[in-house]
């Protein structure tokens, strides 16, 4: 599976731009410190200016960021941010003062919200689902490994290239990834043309977070996520103060911790590369106790003999970084798996938001809880509220499980009938308001079913609309079959055929089926549909005409494909103008038996058939 996820160009060129992105990231965040720490020096409350303008624009962007990500072409979202991006840190090179550096981050703080929720949905896009688990995994290490590598590099060239050569070179690896984008060769993403977003767009910022919800081991998983963050943040904001207090310990020392955090994150993510993930996330119940035992037993520690503390700590550290990562994957890869293509971005982009945002809590709390009570009752504190988290996790998946156990077995054919209910429901809605207006806010409403539910089998209206289309199709060939049965002449086949186009007009489902239709010109998929559909419905008309001459029945005097196109062409007409003129306008009647009359002279049948058309129960 790796094997051919590497040959994979377009992915290839994804995690490229990731790499030598993320690279420039930390490169400019060594410098941005440098410059307004080290060269500024800039104050504690100046400090937190800074962190609060890198974080704030994804907490407030994230979910109209996800929106732009589903509805724009992603991999021009992600070029056109990173060509922002370069701007931005070229802005922040040549700032002379500490306020347009905060504009500048704040801009840049935008682009990237911009950028994160469009990647999340192009990696689904270049890659396939079989191999989602590898791509995600792929991107954490490469994450990973630049948390490492990133720090002690742009402290290298920060001493080689200066300040601004830095910023210069961070620019350089925006533009870089800008045009290694380009090379990406995405599949055409499906139009999720105006579900929830083109007629709701207020509704849709908050879409990612409600189809979340419809997903309990997702809503879980996002809680525990981010709590996780929050924790993380505690911790890793307060550890050199932590271990500053312990006896004998050096900077040497506290170094080696923070890197073996990160030897730990990158070690899982390695491994859950591998590791068949269900869809249970069993993960989500171990990973929160590791860390919060990993908090506890630090805090306790600082009073154990230096020599144990130096051998224990980095263990624990190396745990702390690992049981994160091994959220994470295991998250991402289901969350990719569940959300359709259409909607990736925003649900990745309430994902970003809320992970931001315990982000900035995080560093926020722990630098609150350490200065009222002490940094390693601030740990405590981080550390018990997460294994509380762990135990809240396991009883909460524990009672799902529970209430899928005692639920009727699903089996195929009850998941047949709950896709037929939905497809009805969505009829009725189709025919009460038309394809454009509807929304699948509507079909769950009709449906009676939560969102998840309905995600589980349709990702749009596009598709559903297809699926009625194909099920009222299904029946209709049958409905033709059983007509030529049951009819000693195929000529009183087509005739009571006749009467069922004369007693259902006009009929809602047939215009709506139009509506859908008419833009097909535009729409290659929607076009390739309608053709297969048209060709089947052919073969269906072709067939009973063959059996009237098959039975002598029929002595055609034109080719049967030309008068079978002639008769469908007819109908879907009179389909079509029975709801946009007046009845008596159209006659149906009167041109059905006009029908009968050219079909009487092409297709010769005995001089027993009559072209008149039986209307005893009138239209509608």
């Amino acid at each position: 599976m790796k094997h051919s996820l590497f040959k994979n160009h377009s992915f290839l060129f994804l995690i490229s731009a990731q790499t030598v992105s993320n690279l420039g990231d930390w490169l400019h965040l060594v410098a941005l410190f440098a410059l307004v720490a080290f060269k500024w020096h800039a104050d504690p409350i100046a400090m937190a200016g800074i962190t609060l303008c890198m974080v704030l624009p994804s907490i407030l962007f994230g979910s109209p960021a996800g929106w732009l990500a589903d509805r724009f072409n992603r991999k021009v979202l992600m070029s056109f941010s990173d060509f922002a991006r370069c701007g931005c840190v070229l802005g922040i090179a040549f700032s002379v003062s500490l306020w347009q550096v905060y504009i500048f981050l704040f801009f840049l703080g935008f682009f990237s919200a911009v950028f994160t929720p469009a990647e999340s949905g192009l990696l689904r896009q270049v890659v396939g689902e079989n191999q989602i688990q590898a791509a995600i995994g792929t991107s954490e290490m490469i994450n990973n490994s630049a948390k490492i590598i990133g720090p002690v590099a742009g402290g290298a060239l920060i001493s080689l290239t200066g300040i601004k050569g830095a910023f210069y070179l961070d620019a350089i690896s925006f533009f870089l990834s800008a045009l290694l984008l380009f090379e990406i060769k995405a599949p055409t993403l499906q139009s999720p043309v105006k579900s929830d977003l083109e007629h709701r767009e207020k509704v849709s910022l908050t879409e990612g977070f409600r189809f979340l919800s419809g997903f309990p081991v997702l809503k879980i998983g996002l809680i525990v996520f981010c709590t996780m963050i929050l924790a993380l943040q505690i911790s890793d904001s307060q550890a050199m103060i932590l271990i500053r207090d312990i006896k004998n310990a050096t900077v040497h020392f506290a170094s080696w911790c923070i890197a073996a955090s990160g030897f730990g994150m990158l070690t899982a993510s390695v491994l859950f590369t591998k590791i068949k993930l269900g869809e249970k996330l069993i993960t989500l119940k171990i990973s929160p106790a590791i860390l919060g035992l990993g908090c506890i037993m630090v805090s306790t520690g600082t009073g154990w003999p230096i020599g144990i503390i130096e051998a224990v700590y980095p263990c624990v550290f190396f745990l702390m970084g690992f049981s994160f990562t091994m959220a994470v994957i295991p998250f991402d890869v289901l969350v990719q798996k569940k959300t359709p293509e259409t909607h990736t971005g925003r649900v990745f982009g309430t994902i970003n938001s809320l992970s931001t945002l315990a982000v900035l809590v995080g560093i926020l709390l722990g630098g609150s809880l350490s200065e009222w009570f002490g940094v390693r009752l601030a740990f405590l504190i981080s550390g018990g509220t997460t294994c509380l988290l762990a135990a809240v996790s396991a009883i909460a998946m524990k009672k799902q499980k529970g209430r899928k156990f005692m639920s009727p077995r699903v089996s195929k054919q009850h998941l047949e009938e709950r896709k037929n209910h939905i497809l009805d429901a969505a009829k009725r809605v189709f025919e009460r308001k038309g394809y454009e207006p509807v929304t699948m806010q509507d079909i769950v409403k009709e449906a009676g079913i939560s969102r998840g539910n309905l995600y589980q089998y349709f990702s749009n209206t596009e598709e559903i609309m297809q699926a009625v289309i194909e099920k009222n199709d299904d029946s209709f060939y049958t409905y033709i079959q059983d007509l030529a049965s049951s009819h000693e002449k195929v000529w009183d086949a087509i005739q009571a055929y006749q009467k069922v186009v004369f007693q259902s007009l006009p009929n809602p489902y047939g215009i709506v089926m139009y509506e859908y239709s008419v833009t097909r010109w535009r729409n290659p998929e929607r076009k390739a549909f309608f053709q297969k559909r048209y060709t089947q419905a052919m073969k269906s008309f072709l067939a009973l005409l063959e059996e009237g001459v098959k039975q002598g029945e029929f002595h055609p005097v034109q080719p049967l494909e030309t008068i079978v196109n002639f008769m469908v062409n007819i109908w879907d007409g009179l389909i079509l103008m029975a709801h946009v003129e007046e009845p008596e306008r159209v006659a149906v009647g009167g041109q059905l038996e006009a029908l009968n009359l050219y079909l009487i002279q092409a297709l010769r049948p005995d001089e027993n058939a009559d072209w008149h058309l039986d209307t005893k129960i009138e239209p509608g």
